[in-house]
């Protein structure tokens, strides 16, 4: 058994262009531009290895939203309105 991983390496060659485009996906899915590259030639797909981080924020705001539709929601079950429709005559 081997040592050592065998690589192998290749020179790609890409314009000023192409290569801003490659880094500004790259940095959307918060990986590297060459495992982006890999991904991308290998699998024809790029898959998410980690949330960004700005996520965090919005994920916890989303909770706190959510927890106070839910308290919202328990006190307006739990109080009764009286309408026209409801009271009696």
């Amino acid at each position: 058994m081997r040592k050592y991983k065998q690589i192998k390496r290749k020179e790609v060659i890409f314009d000023l262009k192409e290569w801003e485009l490659i880094e500004k996906w790259a940095a959307r899915f918060n990986i590297t531009t060459s495992e982006y590259i890999r991904q991308a030639t290998l699998t024809d797909k790029v898959t998410i290895a980690r949330a960004p981080e700005e996520w965090a924020l919005l994920i916890n705001t989303l909770k706190k939203i959510g927890t106070n539709i839910n308290q919202l929601a328990k006190k307006a079950r739990n109080c009764t309105v009286s309408t026209p429709m409801t009271t009696k005559k």
